[in-house]
């Protein structure tokens, strides 16, 4: 007894719901590694160069504070700062750029916690 190849268009069915069951499996998987964050402070340099942004990142119930930046001409963000500690709250650090766009301030209550500076240093 000769058996019968299933119908064409069954196969598709099949292919596409396989897809999909793995973009589903994919996106779980991202939701569930991925912890959340806040994105509290976003600045944009004085000359219009550089954009950092300050996050909080929630890995377990306290926030680890994150500062990136990135080019304008560029879409990869870089880290330039992470640090754990219980004694910031979100609601008091804020970013700050310098007048020379050379600069970038983190403040906690009205005092500088952090400072890094973008000018390229000259060899000599």
């Amino acid at each position: 007894m000769k058996k019968r190849p299933l119908p064409q268009y069954k196969w598709k069915v099949r292919r596409l719901l396989q897809v999909a069951g793995v973009v589903f499996m994919l996106f779980v998987a991202y939701k569930i590694l991925t912890p959340p964050t806040d994105v509290l402070d976003i600045k944009t340099s004085p000359d219009g160069k550089i954009v950092a942004r300050l996050r909080a990142i929630y890995y377990l119930s306290d926030p680890v504070y994150k500062i990136d930046y990135h080019q304008v001409d560029h879409w990869a963000w870089r880290n330039l700062y992470l640090r754990s500690n219980q004694l910031y709250s979100p609601e008091s650090l804020a970013l700050t750029w310098g007048k020379n766009s050379g600069d970038l301030l983190l403040f906690s209550h009205e005092k500088i916690v952090w400072k890094y500076s973008f000018k390229k240093k000259k060899d000599n």
